[in-house]
């Protein structure tokens, strides 16, 4: 029978046993450890890619910002040195006076007694003599057992008018050779007390276009104490024989400057009969624009030879008026949309209902119209003026 027996060998060293748990735990440390440095080099080279684009964004967008900036100093030196850019004010006194436009308004250029004489029969007698007489002592001066006066209805007004645009029974005498108005210029402007009613004036110095004429200028004598209004008139209406009552106005005056129309509702002033006038002119204001190449956007409005009369307008209201009249013609085919008109007025009411044009016409016209507005500019030159009006009692027999 055999014993068993444990025998215990011992070796030298020592024998390390690892399960394979720890194993696979070294190996993922490993691992992870490998890849997180790969990824650090990876958002290394990430990140000096990005710096690299945003430095050069800057690059660029300050390089653009500095040549913007240098064009504009480039453009601002050259406008600097070329025009002024400080406004200098020089107070002086002036030599010279340019003249205004004097403008007659007349509503009827014939007298009652010759309108009755020759339209007998569109003239009635007052009512009641006496009292007629005394308020309208001027008609009584002469024998009244004759007297008669217009008639005042719509056929008398039209045949008037007709009188006034025809200049037919003009008081020569008083009109032509007193105050000299074959050498002004004749115009019309609305009646604004009568509708569809016009006024024939007179202008003297009136330059509303460019041509070769030169405005008047009149030198300033300051050895005189009127030497402060410049500029003075003196009116005798009583030389005009009214045709109606004198209580309505007749003839008006207007100063104005001579590049711009007169506006008939706020220029006109009414001169009443049995009164004489002195009218103290003095310039408020002359302005001076520079102009091109000085952008002030100004148009010379002086003396020229290439100019021809009714083209070229010398103000901007007259511009303005060309235009709008432009317009009406086209459309209506009628001359409307001008203050002073220089051919006879024509009735446009008997056009307004006709229409002669389409709709993509009259759009079409007022674009048209639109940019010729836009076209107009300032005068270079521009006069205000300023006056006074004092009225002088008259004796005897005075209109």
């Amino acid at each position: 029978m055999t014993d068993s027996r444990e025998i215990d060998v011992e070796v030298g060293g020592s024998i390390g046993i690892l399960n394979a748990e720890e194993t696979v735990s070294e190996s993922r440390r490993v691992f992870v450890a490998r890849e997180k440095s790969a990824q650090k080099k990876i958002d290394r080279r990430c990140a000096v890619r990005e710096w690299v684009a945003w430095k050069t964004f800057k690059n660029v967008l300050f390089f653009i910002c500095l040549t913007f900036l240098i064009i504009q100093s480039l453009e601002f030196f050259r406008i600097y040195y070329t025009y002024p850019t400080t406004i200098a004010t020089e107070i002086t006194v002036a030599k010279d006076f340019r003249l205004p436009a004097i403008t007659f308004c007349f509503r009827n250029t014939i007298s009652y007694k010759d309108y009755c004489s020759y339209e007998s029969h569109r003239c009635e007698r007052p009512s009641n003599v006496e009292k007629f007489c005394e308020k309208h002592p001027y008609h009584c001066y002469e024998d009244t057992s004759n007297l008669t006066i217009p008639k005042k209805d719509s056929s008398t007004r039209r045949n008037t008018q007709y009188y006034l645009f025809e200049d037919k029974y003009n008081d020569d005498e008083i009109l032509f050779q007193l105050y000299n108005y074959t050498s002004k210029k004749r115009t019309f402007v609305r009646d604004v007390e009568n509708y569809g009613q016009h006024l024939k004036c007179y202008s003297e110095n009136l330059h509303l276009y460019q041509s070769n004429s030169i405005p008047k200028i009149q030198e300033i004598n300051y050895n005189t104490e009127m030497a402060d209004q410049i500029f003075w008139k003196r009116l005798l209406p009583e030389n005009i024989e009214p045709f109606y009552p004198p209580d309505t106005p007749q003839i008006f005056v207007a100063i104005h400057s001579p590049h711009v129309p007169l506006n008939p509702v706020v220029d006109l002033h009414p001169v009443m009969p049995e009164r004489g006038y002195i009218i103290y002119v003095q310039l408020e204001k002359e302005e001076h624009l520079l102009p091109p190449p000085y952008q002030t956007n100004c148009k010379d409005n002086g003396p020229t030879k290439d100019a021809k009369e009714f083209n070229s307008p010398n103000s901007f209201q007259m511009c303005m008026e060309m235009c709008r009249s432009e317009y009406y013609e086209a459309t209506i085919f009628c001359k409307s949309g001008m203050s002073m008109i220089s051919s006879v007025p024509t009735d446009c009411k008997r056009y307004l209902e006709i229409p002669h044009l389409s709709d993509e016409q009259l759009v079409e016209l007022e674009d048209k119209r639109f940019t010729c507005f836009q076209n107009c500019k300032q005068g270079c030159l521009k006069l205000q003026y300023k006056y006074i009006v004092k009225e002088l009692k008259t004796e005897g027999k005075g209109f």
